[in-house]
């Protein structure tokens, strides 16, 4: 299983890259490459709509902590299969830097 993290340089993404051992990729080095590869995709940048349909494969397992907005345009679900309420789970943590890395990592075990 490949797992992308994408917002590596955060707070959250670089805890959830660390726990993960997974590859990374940020704003300075963001590849839509590396994004269709992936078979998880956890974005924790607080860019809204800044991962597109096209640029995830179908059947992505994608996994959206970004806050205050969400990181998925809201269409890339119907490409992931619509892999149930994930993002907004995730979304609505009342404190993001501390348990969302913890959350979006149980999620990506649990698969």
């Amino acid at each position: 299983m490949r797992i992308l993290v994408v917002g590596n340089r955060g707070l959250v993404g670089a805890r959830l890259q660390e726990e993960l051992e997974c590859e990374g990729m940020d704003e300075e080095d963001f590849n839509t490459s590396l994004l269709l590869e992936a078979d998880v995709v956890i974005s924790c940048t607080g860019q809204t709509g800044l991962i597109k349909p096209e640029m995830v494969k179908s059947g992505v397992t994608a996994i959206d902590v970004g806050y205050p907005g969400g990181d998925f345009d809201p269409s890339t679900a119907l490409k992931a299969g619509n892999n149930g309420p994930t993002e907004q789970l995730l979304n609505r943590s009342p404190a993001p830097a501390q348990r969302k890395p913890y959350e979006a990592r149980c999620l990506v075990h649990l698969e």
